[in-house]
Order: C-alpha cells, then structure tokens, then sequence
C-alpha cells in the first residue's frame, strides 16, 4: 500500500461561551441560544473566566447546563444570574461580592435551580443582604459548595422550596451568616447534606416562618444553635417510620443542636444530638 500522511486539524471555537459549538461574544448571547421552552437541557460551555458588569437572565421556559468547568464567573455589586427558567450549576466557580442584594443567583418564583456540583460564593462582611441563592422559586442541591462570608444567610428561602440531599453550604462570618433562612417556604434537609455555621448570633439552619423537614444530614453551629425553630412553624426531625435512628440527622450545636422559642414545638423521631455547649436542646415550650 501507499505511505497516507495524516494531519490533524483542531477548530478554534472564539468568544466565551458556546453552545453546539458555536461560540458568542457574551455569555447573555449564548443563553439566548438555548431553544425557549425546551424539553431538554442545552449546555453552554464556558470558554474562559468571565467577570460580568450586569446579570445574566434565564427566562423563556431555558432549560439550561451550565458547564464552567476550570473558570470562574464573578461580579461585584449586583446580581449574576436572573432565573426564571430552569439552571443546572454543575461545576466551576460563581463568585459575587459587594453591595447589598448582589447575589449569585436570583431564583425567582417560575426558576428550577438544580445544583449537582460546582462552588458558589458570596463575600460582603459589611452587608446584611448579600445571599449566594435568593428563592422564591425551587432549589434543589444534591451536590457542589456554597462558600458564604456575609452578615446573611448563604441560601435566602422566601416562600420557595428548597430541596438539599448532598453537597455542602459553609457560612463563615462570625456575626450574621446563617446556612440557610426560611421565610415562609418549605426546607427538606436530607442524605449526606452538611450544613457549617459560625454565627455567634445566628443559627445554621433558621425556620423564622414555614416548614423544615431534616430527615438526614449534618448541621453544625461553631458560635450557637444548629437548629432554631420559631413562631409556631412546622419542624420535624427525623422519619416516623417506628424505627429509631440515633446515626442521622445530626445536629451539633455551641449552645443548643435544636432550639425552640415560647411558641415553638418540634416533632422529633430520629437524629444525634452533640453540642459543645451546656444542653442538646433548649426549648421554652414542648417537643413532641
């Protein structure tokens, strides 16, 4: 047979993002990409890191992939992402910073936010409304970091539901920053989820209005309570399934792992309770 030369050849994609393999120039130009009101997501892949001056809007009915893999997008004093639609974070970094409401991610009331894996962070030591995720939509986390060093809480839960079985939410600021406040919504804790506070005057876990459910996971408070439930909202821990788990969920506590204001009562069926300060639980009125 005859000597074949083989060249190989490699096409460039330019821009910062692309999808389908075609690159655009902005990262709001390749959202717009993805086919309205999809039945399957449509990955855009991040091409370089990206440090925005507005935010990003997923609306239409998007079902978008969010592929970061080794970069970063970050913004200061504002907003990153709008979501009405529906937005996958599956790895990379989403970094904001700065003024108040500057959140990573503002999911709104139609926004599906799924959150497989990837690190989210929110950085604002003087700012009491500098959340990593606003919600009033659906939030479901199953992996991935969120990184919160802010006077609030990582995840914001304002009459959304909020769905986490895995991944971890850190929240390092030693005055306000809680993991997550729920305000009116609905909170399922559950699997290998960890959940680390070191609030001195805030909690981990802060059910201030609605319903928690902590059926797994870690919830750790380094400064005071793991778990605060108060004004006659809807707490249960554990499965009532006639079985005692002392293994999970755990809540471990500076002053409490589970506290309770006059008004306050919890279900509790399951769960290990550390502390490293004087009680387990603190409650004022009863626990069931």
């Amino acid at each position: 047979t005859d000597n074949m030369t083989l060249y190989a050849k490699w096409n460039t994609i330019s821009g910062v993002a692309a999808v389908n393999n075609v690159g655009y120039s902005t990262l709001q130009e390749a959202i717009n990409a993805v086919p309205k009101n999809g039945a399957d997501y449509t990955e855009v892949v991040i091409l370089q890191n990206i440090n925005l001056e507005s935010p990003v809007t997923v609306k239409d009915g998007r079902k978008v992939e969010l592929n970061i893999g080794p970069y970063a997008i970050t913004r200061s004093n504002g907003v990153i992402f709008s979501n009405y639609a529906t937005l996958k974070i599956k790895n990379g970094t989403i970094t904001t910073s700065g003024s108040n409401n500057a959140y990573a991610i503002d999911n709104k009331s139609t926004g599906v936010l799924n959150i497989t894996g990837g690190t989210l962070s929110a950085t604002n030591t003087s700012s009491t409304n500098t959340n990593i995720i606003a919600n009033t939509g659906i939030v479901n986390i199953t992996g991935g970091r969120l990184n919160c060093d802010t006077q609030a809480a990582a995840l914001d839960n304002n009459g959304g539901t909020v769905t986490m079985s895995g991944g971890e939410i850190i929240s390092t600021n030693s005055l306000k920053c809680q993991a997550m406040y729920n305000n009116g919504g609905t909170i399922t804790i559950s699997g290998n989820a960890y959940l680390e506070s070191s609030s001195t005057n805030r909690y981990t876990l802060h059910n201030y209005s609605g319903t928690m459910y902590i059926t797994g996971g870690t919830i750790v408070a380094n400064g005071s309570s793991a778990v605060y439930n108060k004004n006659s909202q809807t707490l249960t821990i554990g499965n009532d399934d006639g079985t005692i788990s002392t293994s999970t969920p755990i809540l471990q506590g500076k002053t409490y792992g589970l506290e309770l204001d006059s008004t306050a009562t919890a279900t509790v069926s399951d769960g290990l309770f550390w502390l490293f300060g004087s009680a387990y639980i603190y409650c004022l009125q009863y626990i069931n």
